[in-house]
């Protein structure tokens, strides 16, 4: 588990760094343009890159604290036992995505990794290399997720007998 706490240290602090550059970026280009009249070149461009990455880290948030919508209405009428079978089929058909989405993911960035972007120069591939980083590390979530939820269970179990 401390892997996992890892991960979740490494997503609060990377999504706190990316918001607080697109923070200070936006600010200097405000000021820049209503003060000296002029805009910088990269401002814009480099906060939409950085909005990308904070989207998928926040999704790495949400699925590290269990917070993604599903059918609670539905899961929560079952038995504890269903409830665990049904929430790991999820996790397993939501690792079976992401792990595809880091698959296709890894080759667009290693398509697109020679271009760069006009504004800020930097390569086109380091923008969509947040979908496989993020998908890789939401199926350490899950795993995570599912390790907890069978824990859960058999301390529950136990509690019973």
């Amino acid at each position: 588990m401390r892997l996992r706490a890892g991960f979740i240290m490494f997503v609060d602090v990377l999504g706190a760094v990316i918001f607080s550059v697109i923070t200070l970026v936006s600010f200097a280009q405000i000021v820049n343009r209503y003060l000296f009249g002029r805009s910088f070149v990269f401002a814009e461009e480099l906060a939409t890159e950085l909005m990308i990455w904070i989207a998928f880290l926040g999704a790495a948030k949400c699925v590290s604290i269990d917070a993604h919508t599903r059918l609670s209405v539905v899961v929560n009428k079952l038995s504890p036992r269903l409830k665990c079978a049904a929430m790991l089929l999820s996790n397993l058909l939501c690792m079976v995505f992401l792990g595809a989405a880091a698959w296709y993911g890894a080759g667009l960035v290693k398509t697109t990794w020679r271009g760069t972007t006009i504004g800020t120069g930097i390569p086109e591939g380091l923008i969509y290399l947040a979908m496989p980083v993020s998908s890789v590390i939401m199926i350490v979530f899950l795993i995570g997720n599912s390790i907890e939820a069978v824990a859960r269970l058999d301390a529950d179990r136990g509690d019973g007998q």
